[in-house]
């Protein structure tokens, strides 16, 4: 865990992030994610500080066949933190 934390505490990561989100901005419109009908497991963890919980929460309020999964105690190394809960769901979503 050190190890993955250890980039997150540079000087300049909240700057490099920003950047990267702002070059993301605009892959999909939320008009363009309505349209996509594909089956999507979205796994979270509500303490993710990378990427918010609210967003996973908008991604799947625009995707139709979206379903959610979200666990507390939990950030964005969420496949670590609840390995056992996260190949569950996927099993059960396969």
């Amino acid at each position: 865990m050190e190890e993955y934390k250890r980039p997150l505490l540079e000087k300049d990561f909240p700057h490099s992030l920003i950047r990267l989100l702002r070059h993301r901005e605009g892959d999909l419109s939320s008009q363009d994610l309505n349209q996509i009908y594909t089956p999507a497991l979205l796994i979270w963890g509500k303490q993710d500080e990378v990427v918010p919980f609210k967003v996973g929460q908008k991604l799947a309020s625009e995707l139709p066949n979206a379903n959610l999964i979200a666990y507390d105690q939990a950030g964005h190394l969420i496949t670590e933190e609840k390995p056992v809960e996260v190949v569950e769901q996927i099993l059960k979503f396969a």
